[in-house]
């Protein structure tokens, strides 16, 4: 539930791409960017609230030359803080704890990534 949650929030408003869980096998020619929803870690149960940890992982497509976009990394970090912002209510509550970046060897692109607690009450 939380992964759709997430998603719902996400989609068209962070990325036209976000998928949970794990990326597909292939991306499109025309993409120039990625949203992956983690939720793998465990939830814990506290009785009138839940926590689980999640990640977000931000992929933008390297420019031609193969340096790092990081105008669209910015940009896709901006939007999902706005995102974050927005979800926080009186069932869901938003605590950002981290982020950092790195590259992609697979996919060879790069990702900047940010991890949150997110509370939930019962």
């Amino acid at each position: 539930m939380v992964e759709e949650y997430l998603y719902q929030a996400m989609i068209g408003r962070v990325s036209d791409h976000v998928f949970a869980g794990t990326l597909p096998s292939t991306t499109g020619g025309g993409w120039n960017d990625m949203v992956l929803i983690d939720c793998d870690l465990p939830m814990t149960d506290y009785g009138p609230y839940s926590s689980a940890t999640v990640y977000v992982f931000l992929y933008a497509r390297p420019h031609p030359d193969g340096t790092k976009n990081v105008g669209l990394l910015a940009q896709l970090e901006n939007k999902l803080c706005d995102v974050l912002d927005s979800i926080s209510n009186d069932h869901y509550t938003v605590t950002r704890q981290s982020n950092g970046a790195d590259y992609d060897t697979t996919l060879q692109w790069h990702r900047n990534f940010v991890y949150f607690n997110l509370i939930i009450k019962s």
